[in-house]
């Protein structure tokens, strides 16, 4: 055999034994780096106010994926005024050993969600999901785009088929998109409130902008409040562009735009349609103001269809039939976000 032949002949196991050889290392160094690194942080701040526990970790799928499972994970926020954590039995990030920037995440068994709010109120919310995935892109070190898939919610306080959540920094202005929608969820009394216990169908998009004041949280260089403060000093606003909700007695689509006084509490204008029925929330049920503030105005329509106009100051919410007759309801009070 000659020499050429010879050559046309290993050449390709070569650069088969080459490619394999990069991709080990390549797998090694992303694994390596990726499992040092959950090493070091275990119980101690990955970014401004936030903290990682967890109890186990294992690291597989080579070559082409890096695969990290972690057990009973607890991830811990904390601000100036308000805190929150959620704990996971279990979660996993997978991660392209080559490629863009982007990982996947997993969590399976128990969710606990707690938070305190800015007054002190101490809320919690445990669920099981059939599944719960997220995935998230970095571009220079930055989160440009995030979105979370939920289905079969099993909880006492809301059940259901299935919730998504999908934000990203906008590619031709200077705002954060945001996408949202819901599929057949049963609501507890406190939170069906006039409306039932049964959403067939939510959708809402929106924006946040201006989106520049908080890029040092999606590059973890700020804790959420600082960002929410940074935002709100240079007027940031959330657009809400549409959003549609479906009951069983009740329609509504709301648009508005809202933002923070410097209290940091609520403050602006939501026009709101509603065709159907809103009952006022049983007497068992905790105080929901807005709910019967609108059930006390759709019955001098008669059951028409009818446009409200919500407006905030404040944190002080009110609630006017904007046709005749022009009535005006006090709807609620809402507390600073932090």
């Amino acid at each position: 055999m000659r020499y050429s032949s010879r050559l046309f002949l290993y050449a390709p196991l070569f650069a088969l034994l080459a490619l394999a050889v990069a991709a080990g290392l390549q797998w090694r160094a992303v694994a390596g780096g990726l499992e040092t690194w959950l090493r070091q942080n275990n119980g101690h701040k990955i970014a401004p106010g936030v903290t990682l526990h967890f109890a186990s970790e294992s690291v597989s799928g080579f070559p082409f994926n890096v695969d990290v499972v972690l057990g009973n994970v607890t991830f811990t926020v904390q601000s100036a005024r308000t805190s929150g954590s959620w704990h996971t039995d279990a979660f996993a990030i997978h991660e392209l050993t080559f490629g863009r920037t982007q990982q996947i995440y997993e969590a399976a068994g128990t969710q606990t969600i707690t938070w305190t709010d800015a007054e002190g109120g101490v809320h919690r919310l445990a669920f099981v999901p059939g599944s719960l995935r997220a995935s998230a892109i970095l571009a220079h070190g930055r989160l440009v785009r995030f979105d979370l898939d939920l289905n079969a919610i099993g909880a006492r306080e809301v059940s259901g088929a299935r919730v998504q959540l999908h934000f990203r920094k906008s590619p031709d202005r200077d705002a954060i998109d945001i996408v949202a929608s819901a599929n057949q969820l049963h609501l507890s009394p406190t939170l069906g409130a006039g409306f039932g216990g049964e959403l067939h169908h939510a959708n809402m998009t929106a924006s946040l902008v201006p989106a520049q004041p908080v890029a040092a949280l999606f590059a973890g260089r700020e804790s959420w409040d600082q960002a929410l403060e940074a935002w709100r000093r240079d007027g940031g606003a959330f657009c809400l562009d549409d959003l549609e909700m479906t009951w069983t007695e009740a329609r509504l689509r709301a648009r508005g735009r809202l933002g923070l006084d410097s209290d940091h509490r609520p403050q602006g204008a939501i026009s709101l349609d509603l065709d159907g029925t809103v009952k006022a929330p049983a007497a068992d049920v905790p105080d929901d103001r807005l709910a019967r503030a609108i059930a006390q105005l759709t019955k001098v329509t008669n059951g028409a269809p009818r446009t409200f106009s919500i407006r905030i100051f404040s944190g002080t919410v009110n609630l006017q039939l904007t046709k005749t007759p022009q009535i005006t309801k006090d709807a609620g009070l809402l507390g600073p976000l932090y």
